[in-house]
């Protein structure tokens, strides 16, 4: 296998809250990144593979994530219930997430059953059976899963969101694919994405806890016994608009609008930009937190919406926190807003959205809020880092875009970052007038006669006054969305990955 940064020394995280050091070490034929914490009862291993939904076939979307998830469905050893029964026995987990990029291959298990434990997840990894009849209960499960997206508004929006992004583009599809793709999914299909995507040089692999010697080395054998080769993935990148374009999901007896706003962007994390546009969304909104001006503006102020956030990449919680997860790496991203009011008032909300976000690029952010978000993302880095497990997922996470240091210098690169750069960066990379806006409305004709007419609605909660917002709502309510009739379409949500 291709040859892994060096790793040495001690990893060590700068806030009081993170557990005690972990040594770090490359292992010897440099396949595997190891985390040592002696002493702690759980191992946990992971596998990042370059095969997510991008490397589906075009005819075949869904397929990588098919694939993906029929490894741990059995082996050439287990059945589906044998390996669930054997892992349920030992107190062992094995998860299998896809993205557009990867697919990351987890397993957690207490250190004296990890020989045991093992057995078992080498081979889902390189031995799996793609047994008929699981086949055939992946494909009814992937098909709910399909249907999940259109029933959750929240799932839906993104879905269509992103798709359009990214029409035409290795992303351009919803990562669990359309349905007449997968309804005619086969076994020699998962078997030969297999084949073809799950090779040495697509591979990054760590392990980390009380981690012996005896047993990296099994990993690296069987890691160096997958076939030899590495996909070269498309360097097309995605289309980016000049305008503003608007997409209404029509789905019936509709009360709440959920909203996605956003562009693709020109960065990612190997981008100097990254961090401070990583502190203007977090200026913006932070995931889940209330002194985000989308979150003091709409909530907080005038009680149109529970939450409103942004996000200057993709985003995928990590559980039930609200801190981003590893193992969704993208080459290529978007920045985007998102808040879910009552369908009276979206139009006030986009407008909104948009005002603070053309704020970004007119006026510089006080130095109060820059202090205050500075201090808050760079204080989040121990919640990044604070087990094995996570610190191994920044880890590989850091590998697959080619970045060594980044997790160890994180802190250091948000602190380096001037006020005074806030602005003409924002400028580089934050368009108000290109975005894409995806709502989910119950009538699609009547929301698109309202964003053309003059008029916008502001619906306050009952017993809410204006009081001295009047001023600046006039101000929003003033601002120009530029949209004519054919920048708005309407679609269905029965229709949507059909």
């Amino acid at each position: 296998m291709k040859a892994i940064t060096e790793y040495c020394g001690w990893l060590a995280v700068s806030n009081a809250l993170l557990l005690s050091l972990v040594s770090c070490a490359q292992s010897k034929t440099e396949q595997v990144v190891v985390l040592k914490k002696p002493g702690l009862p759980v191992v946990y291993f992971r596998v990042m593979i370059s095969a997510g939904s991008a490397m589906d076939p075009a005819a075949k979307p869904g397929l990588a994530y098919f694939t993906a998830n029929l490894l741990n469905k059995g082996t050439t050893s287990y059945t589906r219930d044998q390996l669930e029964d054997k892992l349920s026995q030992i107190g062992a987990q094995i998860g299998i997430s896809v993205d557009k990029e990867v697919v990351v291959i987890t397993g957690k298990t207490l250190a004296e059953k990890v020989g045991e434990f093992y057995s078992i997840f080498r081979e889902v990894l390189t031995a799996p059976a793609f047994a008929e009849d699981q086949v055939k209960k992946m494909q009814s499960e992937q098909l709910d899963q399909i249907n999940g997206i259109r029933e959750n508004d929240s799932r839906l929006a993104l879905g269509v969101f992103e798709n359009k992004l990214f029409e035409g583009h290795r992303y351009g599809h919803l990562i669990e694919g359309t349905e007449e793709a997968v309804k005619n999914f086969t076994r020699d299909d998962a078997y030969r994405f297999y084949r073809d995507n799950y090779l040495q040089g697509n591979i990054l692999a760590g392990i980390a806890g009380a981690v012996e010697d005896t047993l990296v080395e099994r990993f690296e054998a069987d890691l160096g016994r997958m076939p030899s080769g590495q996909v070269v993935r498309s360097a097309a990148e995605p289309k980016t608009e000049k305008t503003r374009r608007v997409i209404l999901v029509e789905k019936e007896n509709r009360t709440q609008m959920q909203l996605r706003v956003g562009h693709v962007v020109d960065y990612n994390r190997t981008n100097p930009d990254y961090f401070p546009v990583r502190l203007l969304t977090a200026h913006l909104g932070e995931n889940r937190e209330s002194f985000g001006r989308l979150s003091q503006t709409i909530r907080g102020q005038r009680g149109l919406a529970y939450g409103a956030y942004a996000y200057c990449e993709y985003f995928r919680p990590a559980g039930w926190s609200k801190l981003i997860d590893n193992g969704i790496v993208r080459s290529d991203q978007y920045f985007h807003m998102m808040t879910y009011p009552k369908e009276a008032n979206g139009k006030f909300c986009i407008k909104l959205m948009l005002s603070e976000m053309t704020k970004l690029t007119t006026a510089p952010v006080s130095q109060e809020s820059f202090d205050r978000v500075q201090a808050y993302v760079t204080n989040q880095y121990a919640f990044l880092m604070e087990t094995p497990d996570k610190q191994l997922g920044m880890r590989l996470d850091e590998l697959w875009y080619k970045i060594p240091g980044f997790a160890d210098k994180y802190q250091e690169s948000l602190n380096k970052v001037p006020h005074s750069e806030l602005q003409s960066v924002a400028l580089d990379h934050l368009h108000p007038d290109h975005v894409l806006i995806v709502a989910v409305v119950s009538n699609g004709e009547a929301i698109k006669k309202e964003l053309l007419g003059a008029d916008t609605k502001l619906e306050l909660p009952s017993g809410s006054l204006e009081g001295e917002l009047k001023a600046i709502n006039d101000q929003i309510k003033a601002f120009d969305l530029n949209l004519k009739p054919e920048d708005i379409v309407i679609v269905k949500a029965r229709e949507m990955f059909r």
